[in-house]
């Protein structure tokens, strides 16, 4: 049996070591004295804070409770002692983490067996009625036994308690560890301030299924360039390896300088490096484009910080860009440090770094950039070549080249190494010598169309030498075949208009409709000749940034036109039919490559989008189509600049225009930037109603959609107004029985709801079921939903056993029809649990909201924001049933989660600290569960507003923490704002504006204020029964506290007034 009862013991022995260093610390205001010769005992107790000794005390006080329990208990009855045990186990450990519990152990021990009674009451009823004769027992023996060793108790024992620690080793050595070491009992209380601080860097509890970094399966992550031929080792690649080489902390390094002069070359041989002796990341970030802020533009930095989280699963891909970013440097930060490089290429802007850079041991960052003036780290200056580095560079690339040959290319490129690579590359395809080329050189034309606003002082030469390295090129490649020629410069066109991340070599391969050989030899003159870069992989083709911008200011009719239809081709050939069976998740990378060319499209001049405008429009709107069904629907916020490119290209009136513009506002609330989606809703309305009418489908389906952003944004008369217009018009235009009119009618019910009009939801809901039956059958999936709709609205009602017969109704034909384990069913079975737990059946809440989270993890990944909501109400149910230690475990796990995948002020994660907060303050941690409440009401009237449900939620939440903290005005003063604002923007009879007029009686009654508590009572008695009915279960408990209080006045107790 002792081993049954070694969790209890060692529980218990961690209890008495958290009361023995509470009764010792004066600070806490415990100066009651040590009875007899506890003391010794005391001083013993309090050593006991790390090592073995509260191992080897909870396994003897294992044996005390096991000797004690034959006692008390009958053979049969310990049979059931493994439930009993857990619990009491489970009932230690949360008086453990109460403060307020603790000191009550300290100043009164001796009420302390009856305090343990009464908090078994919620963890009896767990257990198995077989079992509560030994739950009961083994309560009383570990209350008994605290009494006996606690110091300060009456009834402590010395020899009983000699017994008990004389069995344990000399404490001195423990002694000496504990100074070394944090406070392992105290840890928990001080875990939770710290939380509170530092709410944004919760790690998830759960991070036994976190990915870790593995030397024995590295990623290599990015496209790597390959070593330009005849690389120049050079002192700054010296200067990179010290600056880099102590490991100890994160290192960040800098190589500044202007365009072309090699910064990516010596970064990617150090990458290669890194890769070569077995680090376990190497990543290569493409950090361009800048990042715009204000205009929606998402930076390079993000983009690829996001592509890596996704590509270690870290979070899903349907997440924000930038809180996958995020989340990515979350994650390592949180790690125990590995060895790992990250490479960000190519920063235009230091402000996309901010927060971006991880800061974990042996982590190392490299920035190649241009930007002058800028900390970045350790920053190492990269200029062009020295005349000995030009001369060595030009001797190995071409052999024979004399000195002066040699010298006088050199300084007639400026020692640019892009521009002497380039040059090198023409002289060996043109079999020419130097005198040769320098006169090819000459006859370049130097257009005055070259932009160098970015301040780098290139000689003239250096444009020349990147236009006759690419022209030859291209004139060599038709010589051969007028084909291959034709296909080498679709290939250059399309790569200078699309990202600089690069492209595979098998679209590239395509650029004439299909893959084709001569397409292969093309590729391959332009690589042979370094007019294109390859990756370490030999399959991502890129451009220097300068040889790009040559060929794209060089293009003209008809060769753009040639360049844009390939890359419209190449894009629209790339997408897939559908999004759905893709298991392995390749259809959603490919969307987002696609996202990623649209977006680079995006941050150009436009001309290449401006000569194919209905050509892009098309693939725009499909793309955007097929990243909201596959779940990555955030990811085209990155799409803002090409949207209102095309936007004016095309006018307001194109019908692209609106869907573009329709399906971005789409992916912002997605991404729960719900003030930008209405924006742009309300603007996509006022076009269509201007352009298509009022009535045209199209401007219904825009209609419903801003009316739905309205009720997510919490503008409930907004919403109402707008969906009674569109039910209205869809009735008239589609007909009574058309789909999206039944649609509307379901959101018009289900706002209803929201607004607190439960009777018109539930006559609504009651409509649209039967019309889903009459129209689409029985087992129609919107039939289900229709049901499971209307079960909802019955359970808001109060009707909770008609909500739950129906819930198991729908859970049935779910199951049957759908199948165990679809998002339907996992939905509806959740539905269920929450019935239960509101009819007080929380043990069946709890398995069933069990089973729920363990199915989502499996089906739909332990990441979606499914199996979050899963995993949110099951914390909520433990909640429900006082085991609040798990239930404030799993709140901080879904906060982390939540934090890691939709950022620190997404909806969601502003829901899961209130909800935390609503943990603490259950608990007892007030003046934690305050801070939180204050910081979740700032950040939710700053995201939200004002007057949003969820921020009037908070305020009220805030002024029940206040009032129960004993800070009575500043409760009362909330509690009227709060009543003010719902009776303004919910209006008075909504179900929050009854509870919060509820509230404010029971503050006035704590204050003293009865009279003013009875006439607010009969108030909101008269209000409930008039809105919720006489039978509703918030008009029972009203009715009840209003008898409580006037019982009160009349026996002059205001103790057993009415409670909140």
């Amino acid at each position: 049996m002792s081993s049954l009862l070694l969790p209890v013991g060692l529980q218990l022995a961690a209890l008495l070591v958290r009361v023995a260093s509470a009764a010792a610390d004066p600070s806490l205001g415990t100066a009651a004295a040590v009875l007899g010769d506890s003391g010794g005992v005391l001083d013993r107790l309090r050593q006991m804070r790390s090592g073995d000794d509260p191992q080897r005390l909870g396994k003897r006080l294992a044996e005390e409770l096991e000797r004690r329990l034959e006692q008390e208990t009958t053979a049969e009855n310990r049979r059931e002692l493994r439930g009993a045990a857990t619990e009491v186990e489970a009932l230690l450990a949360e008086i453990r983490q109460d403060d307020d519990a603790v000191l009550a152990a300290v100043r009164n021990p001796e009420t302390f067996p009856e305090y343990l009674r009464k908090r078994a009451t919620g963890r009896r009823r767990n257990v198995a009625q077989a079992a509560e004769p030994v739950f009961d027992a083994l309560v009383q023996v570990v209350a008994e036994e605290f009494m006996l060793i606690a110091p300060n108790s009456p009834a402590f024992d010395t020899a009983h308690a000699r017994y008990v620690m004389d069995t344990l080793d000399d404490l001195t050595a423990t002694a000496d560890r504990t100074e070394a070491k944090t406070d392992a009992v105290l840890a928990g209380q001080a875990g939770i301030a710290e939380d509170v601080r530092e709410i944004k860097t919760i790690v998830s509890s759960g991070a036994a299924q976190t990915p870790m970094l593995d030397a024995d399966h590295p990623l290599r992550f990015g496209s790597i360039p390959k070593a330009a031929p005849g690389f120049e080792e050079r002192p700054e690649y010296d200067r990179l390896r010290e600056a880099l080489s102590g490991g100890g902390s994160a290192t960040i390094s800098a190589l500044q300088g202007m365009k072309g002069v090699g910064k990516s070359q010596i970064a990617a041989k150090y990458a290669r490096e890194c890769w070569d002796a077995g680090w376990p990341l190497v990543a290569w970030i493409n950090a361009s484009p800048a990042g715009d802020p204000d205009k929606g533009v998402i930076s390079g930095v993000d983009m690829g910080l996001a592509r890596l989280a996704t590509r270690l699963k870290i979070v899903e891909d349907s997440d924000s860009v930038p809180a996958r970013a995020e989340a990515l440097v979350d994650w390592l930060n949180s790690g125990p440090g590995a060895d790992c490089l990250i490479v960000f290429d190519n920063l235009e802007r230091a402000d996309d770094l901010r927060d971006r850079v991880p800061e974990a041991p042996g982590v190392r960052v490299i920035v190649t950039t241009n930007l002058q003036g800028r900390e970045l780290g350790e920053t190492i200056p990269v200029g062009v070549f020295s005349e000995d580095q030009s001369r060595d560079f030009l001797h190995h690339r071409l052999p024979g080249i004399t000195d002066p040959e040699a010298d006088q290319l050199a300084q007639t490129l400026g020692h640019l190494p892009l521009a002497l690579a380039q040059a090198a590359g023409t002289i060996l395809g043109d079999r020419c010598g130097v005198a040769t080329y320098m006169e090819f050189l000459a006859d370049v034309p130097l257009e005055e169309a070259v932009d160098r606003s970015d301040g780098d002082q290139y000689p003239d030469a250096v444009w020349q030498a990147l236009r006759l390295a690419y022209t030859s090129a291209l004139k060599a490649a038709s010589r051969k075949n007028t084909e291959q020629g034709h296909l080498a410069r679709l290939q250059l066109g399309a790569l200078a208009l699309m990202s600089e991340n690069g492209v595979a070599d098998s679209w590239l391969h395509r650029v004439d409709g299909k893959e084709s050989y001569a397409a292969i030899k093309a590729l391959r003159a332009l690589r042979e000749r370094s007019v294109v870069a390859v990756a370490d992989d030999d399959h991502m083709v890129s451009l220097h940034r300068l040889q790009s911008r040559v060929i794209r200011e060089d293009m003209i009719e008809p060769e753009l036109t040639d360049a844009a239809a390939v890359v419209v081709s190449l894009l629209d050939s790339a997408l897939p039919n559908s999004s759905q069976d893709d298991q392995d998740g390749s259809k959603r990378q490919t969307i987002s490559t696609v996202i990623e060319h649209l977006a680079a499209l995006g941050t150009s001049d436009h001309s290449a989008v401006a000569n194919q405008p209905d050509a892009f429009a098309d693939v725009l709107c499909r793309t955007q189509v097929l990243a909201n069904h596959a779940g990555v629907s955030s990811s085209v916020i990155a799409l803002d600049r090409i949207v209102n490119a095309i936007g004016v290209l095309l006018g307001p009136t194109h019908q692209n225009t609106l869907a573009s513009h329709h399906n971005l506002a789409g992916a912002y609330q997605n991404a729960g930037y719900l003030e930008k989606a209405t924006t742009m809703y309300e603007q996509v309305l006022a076009d269509c109603e201007r352009i298509l009418g009022p009535n045209h489908p199209g401007t219904l389906t825009s209609r419903n959609n801003l009316a739905s952003a309205y009720q997510e944004a919490g503008h409930l008369g907004k919403a109402t107004m707008l969906h009674q217009q569109i039910l209205t018009d869809r009735e008239k235009v589609l007909g009574p029985d058309h789909a999206d009119t039944l649609t509307s009618r379901n959101n018009l019910a289900s706002t209803y709801l929201a607004a607190g009009r439960v009777d018109e939801a539930i006559g609504l809901f009651k409509q649209v079921w039967t019309d889903h039956e009459r129209i689409l059958g029985p087992d129609h999936p919107g039939t289900l939903t229709s049901r499971n709709n209307l079960a909802g609205a019955y359970q808001e009602a109060g009707h909770i056993q008609e909500a739950i017969d129906l819930h198991e109704q729908v859970l049935t034909d779910h199951e049957r029809i759908l199948g165990l384990d679809h998002p339907g069913t996992l939905n509806s079975r959740n539905n269920l649990a929450s019935a239960y737990q509101a009819a007080g059946r929380i043990a069946e809440a709890i398995t069933l909201h069990e089973q729920v989270l363990a199915d989502s993890e499996q089906v739909l990944g332990p990441d979606h924001p499914g199996t979050l909501t899963f995993r949110n109400n099951l914390a909520s149910t433990y909640q429900k049933a006082e085991r609040l230690g798990k239930a404030i475990g799993l709140f901080k796990q879904v906060l982390a989660d939540r934090l890691r995948a939709m950022g620190p002020d997404h909806p969601g994660t502003l829901t899961s600290r209130n909800n935390l907060a609503g943990a603490y303050q259950e608990a007892g941690h007030l003046d934690e569960a305050i801070t939180l409440f204050e910081e979740t009401l700032t950040d939710r009237e700053r995201v939200l507003g004002l007057d949003h449900p969820h921020s009037l939620g908070s305020r009220h939440n805030l002024a029940g923490a206040y009032q129960e903290a004993g800070r009575l005005e500043e409760a009362i003063d909330l509690f009227v704002q709060v009543l003010a604002d719902c009776e303004r923007v919910l209006g008075t009879d909504h179900s929050d504006t009854l509870t919060s007029r509820h509230n404010l009686a029971s503050a006035y009654w704590e204050s003293g204020d009865q009279d003013k508590a009875i006439a607010l009572l009969d108030q909101v008695l008269a209000d409930h029964e008039r809105v919720l009915g006489p039978d509703h279960p918030s008009t029972t408990a009203v009715r009840e506290n209003l008898e409580a209080a006037r019982r009160a006045l009349e026996e002059q107790d205001p103790k057993s007034g009415p409670s909140s």
